[in-house]
């Protein structure tokens, strides 16, 4: 299985691919909701970045004490909506 990541309990895959400037894209999935939920807020947090900037990205901040730095607030916390407009506009049914 082609980008499969050894070891985990769940099965996750990932994708790196990297454009001509040097930015790196990250894709993944996993068959775990909880575990496709955090690669997700690891993607964001790594989001348009070099491989330089991710080498010297010190992560751990953003998951110790479950709190975020307030410098640099995730762009997750959308307020939900149960409109129907807002399902239809997404793309999921």
């Amino acid at each position: 299985m082609q980008n499969i990541i050894q070891g985990c309990q769940s099965q996750v895959w990932i994708v790196m691919d990297q454009d001509p400037t040097g930015v790196i894209t990250l894709r993944g999935d996993s068959d775990a909701a909880i575990v496709k939920g955090l690669i997700a807020v690891v993607f964001i947090l790594y989001d348009r970045m070099t491989a330089q900037d991710i080498t010297e990205f010190d992560v751990r901040p953003w998951f110790e004490n479950g709190a975020h730095p307030a410098s640099h607030p995730l762009p997750l916390a959308r307020p939900r909506s149960h409109d129907p407009r807002d399902t239809r506009e997404s793309g999921k049914y």
